[in-house]
């Protein structure tokens, strides 16, 4: 039996030599196409494979050696070709080689990445690739470890089966430990920079010598050509560079932006120790805080001196954290790994055989994700309920900065997950490109079960933009007009789906508590067309609607009183009690990003602002009172979770009280970093006056342990009821009232905590999940019921 053929593509010629080499040694035939051009990379080159032994024919591997696969789409001569000859495909490194295979091989693809500078999952997204990648069985990412894509989308995660470090080179071990048996080191700090033709490493290289002019370094990295910085070494040869590292006093990796470079890896090899920037990979390899981190301009200085002056113990404390590090790229320990990886994830694919010409020339569409309702039609036994969510700020955490659309989220989550669990209902969502992945994301099991599916609405930025988004909602109502299986569409907002209007199915409306638009001497800021046609809008949808639901028993009072609604429509109301925070989310860790925010919070107390920087939420006011504290409180920091410059009478606070330098912002904070923040408070702060029902950011206060300050509002107080006084609950915009409690809060945090855990007990108790699920089941049962009754009015 022939042994199974890999085509690896790689342009990297020492891992090339180390993988592709192992995998030889392992009984697989590796054919690594050599590149037709050099590229930006320390050790890429135009080398022809010399180890290749091949039993392809002469002329199919004339063919292939002919070809340029390097991002470049495969003809379909070449297409068929690979799948014909080839039993898998290794991608190793650049994502953009990814394109040609994906579109073309339907055999397994191993995408193996080393370190990247960019967001993998930002990259395949915007290339188009994310629906045929998470549509593939087939389809593995392998990264050389975990702390590599912490930063990357779940979906992403969901793809790395495994993680193979990437060890040194074999020349690298004929100098393990000569560093420490050089007598005297020269004076010279190394550091590493590859080609400085490439845009990153250009950058890179600027911000260097912008920092670090210093005569002392010495900057390694394969060059494209001759720089007039007499400390760019250059193309140098491979022996000398490793005796240079060793007769170097120590080297320096101040670059956060990729994480590729073997460079201070081959340094702790060699013995020598390495200091590193916070951020890098490094940083999130080593422990926290080591000797040889370097956490600003004067602790660089420093530090780098005691490296020059050969300082003794310095040097010790360094060398002997890095070694966990050494450790992890070790031959002995990395070969076992990467060969029972891949033998696993190679040895278990079945051999190849010749394709039928039919299956030959078949499109590779099939490959895309069945993530879009075109083509995917239910039977007409199977009822599906459709859920709008392609708007934008409905899938952010905050709302994406819109006022209107803060406690959505929560919502449609626990509409969605409760539906799923206790009913029978397939589910369909719809979403913007831009947030399909993190819709993915959030629902990935529930897709993958067959329960649910994605619509997807094009809407890019450019010319044009606007018309296409709008002929991709209309669109997507003609589907689902067209489609028996939908029984019900759930609107989420009234005012962000006018299109909505034309479905021909039953529709159950979200009735956010904070309506502005349909509320008396209340505007939105817009022009008064744009309002009254929005108004206008949200009238004709509440009118529509089988079923409205809210997050409060008395959601329909405001717009009977305001003249919206007729007394009589009331009976179409059903509230949904919003459950607070699942034991799920409370237990939510992610040690790297919380251990970058205690970087930034550096111990000191802050006041959390949890809330879309709106003009509602009032921060101006949080911001005037928080420059009072801080003059009985000089250590206070104040932690937000967008930027003020939309705000500009916040802002112009933050300006005449120099509070500034004591704010923290923490955009796009993940549901980790959420819980950080509220598990660390030393005061949670609310000071918006009007909420969307009980305020969700109190909710979490509630659940992860944090002290809250909050106004005396109606959304709270017809919940809580007299349970309601074991809360901090301030007169609305009363600063001395305000100051007063946090004050309290400050000094009595386990006496908060205590009256704060029977107002927790209580909305558990009311709005526990089986309370939840039979309001939820009784709304589908009203907004079905209707539509069976207009039906038989109409026959």
């Amino acid at each position: 039996m022939t042994p199974k053929r890999i085509f690896w593509l790689g342009a990297d010629n020492v891992l090339n030599g180390i993988e592709v080499c192992q995998l030889r040694e392992m009984g697989f035939e590796v054919f690594n196409p050599a590149r037709a051009t050099l590229i930006n990379n320390v050790s890429a080159g135009l080398m022809i494979d010399g180890k290749l032994q091949t039993t392809l024919a002469r002329d199919i591997l004339a063919k292939l050696m002919a070809t340029d696969f390097f991002g470049r789409r495969l003809t379909p001569e070449i297409a068929d070709l690979v799948e014909s000859h080839f039993d898998a495909v290794v991608i190793a490194g650049n994502p953009a080689w990814l394109r040609g295979f994906v579109e073309s091989f339907r055999r397994p693809i191993i995408f193996r990445t080393y370190g990247i500078a960019q967001n993998l999952s930002e990259y395949l997204i915007n290339a188009g690739l994310w629906e045929r990648l998470v549509g593939r069985d087939n389809f593995t990412v392998i990264p050389f470890c975990p702390e590599s894509i912490e930063e990357e989308s779940r979906w992403f995660h969901d793809l790395c089966q495994d993680y193979v470090p990437y060890r040194l080179a074999d020349d690298v071990y004929s100098h393990s430990g000569l560093w420490s048996r050089v007598k005297k080191h020269d004076p010279v700090i190394a550091t590493s920079i590859p080609d400085l033709e490439d845009p990153l490493h250009r950058t890179a290289y600027e911000t260097f010598n912008m920092e670090y002019p210093h005569k002392v370094f010495r900057i390694y990295g394969s060059q494209q050509r001759h720089h007039p910085d007499a400390r760019v070494l250059g193309n140098i040869e491979r022996q000398t560079f490793l005796r240079s590292l060793a007769q170097s006093s120590g080297f320096f990796h101040p670059h956060r932006e990729w994480a590729g470079d073997l460079s201070p890896i081959e340094m702790m090899e060699l013995g020598g120790p390495v200091l590193y920037a916070p951020g890098s990979l490094l940083a999130r390899l080593l422990p926290r805080n080591t000797p040889g981190l370097i956490d600003n301009r004067v602790s660089s200085e420093r530090k780098l001196r005691y490296l020059l002056n050969d300082d003794a113990h310095f040097i010790s404390d360094v060398i002997s954290c890095q070694e966990a590090v050494r450790q992890r790229f070790e031959r002995i320990r990395v070969r076992p790994v990467f060969e029972e990886v891949f033998s696993r994830l190679l040895g278990n694919m079945p051999q190849r055989t010749m394709l039928a010409e039919t299956e030959k020339s078949d499109s590779p569409s099939h490959l895309s994700a069945p993530i879009d309702i075109g083509g995917h039609r239910k039977p007409a036994s199977t009822r599906t309920i459709a859920l709008f969510m392609h708007a934008d700020g409905l899938n952010s955490f905050f709302g994406g900065g819109c006022h209107l659309l803060e406690g959505v989220r929560p919502m449609v989550d626990a509409v969605l997950r409760t539906t799923n669990r206790t009913t029978d209902f397939h589910l369909l969502v719809s979403c913007l490109s831009s947030q399909k992945s993190d819709v993915y994301d959030r629902f990935a099991a529930e897709i993958h079960s067959g329960r649910m599916e994605l619509h997807v609405i094009e809407a890019e930025d450019g010319i044009g933009s606007e018309f296409i988004e709008e002929l991709a909602r209309l669109s997507f109502i003609e589907r689902l007009n067209s489609r028996e299986d939908v029984c019900l569409a759930i609107i989420p907002h009234p005012t962000l789906f006018p299109e909505s209007l034309l479905l021909e199915h039953p529709v159950s409306l979200y009735l956010p508590d904070y309506l502005p638009l349909l509320l008396a001497n209340v505007t939105s800021g817009r022009s008064d067309g744009q309002e009254a046609e929005t108004a206008n809008v949200a009238r004709a949808l509440i009118g529509r609607a089988s079923t409205i639901f809210t997050a409060r028993e008395a959601g329909a009072g405001p717009l009977v009183a305001a003249g919206v609604i007729e007394a009589a429509a009331v009976d179409r109301f059903i509230a949904l009690p919003l459950r607070p925070v699942s034991c799920e989310q409370a237990a939510l860790r992610d040690s790297n990003r919380e251990n970058r925010m205690e970087d930034r919070i550096a111990g000191r107390r802050f006041l959390f602002y949890p809330a879309a920087n709106r003009p509602g939420g009032n921060i101006a006011f949080f911001l005037k009172s928080f420059a009072s504290l801080r003059q009985m409180h000089p250590d206070l920091l104040a932690v937000l979770t967008e930027p003020l410059a939309a705000n500009s009478p916040a802002r112009a606070i933050a300006d005449t009280f120099s509070l500034h330098p004591h704010l923290e912002i923490v955009h796009q904070a993940s549901d980790a970093d959420i819980a950080w923040l509220n598990r660390n408070a030393a005061v949670v702060c609310m000071t918006s006056t009007r909420e969307n029902g009980f305020p969700a950011p109190l909710r979490d206060a509630l659940t992860y342990g944090a002290p809250a300050i909050v106004m005396r509002l109606p959304e709270i107080t017809e919940i809580l009821g007299d349970e309601g006084e074991h809360l901090l609950l301030c007169a609305p915009l009363d600063m001395a009232d305000f100051s007063e409690k946090v004050e309290f809060a400050l000094e009595q945090r386990d006496r908060v905590l205590q009256g704060q855990s029977r107002v927790l007990a209580l909305l558990n108790e009311r709005g526990a999940t089986d309370i939840f699920a039979q309001r939820l089941n009784q709304m589908l049962g009203i907004a079905l019921g209707n539509a069976v009754d207009r039906d038989k009015a109409c026959v």
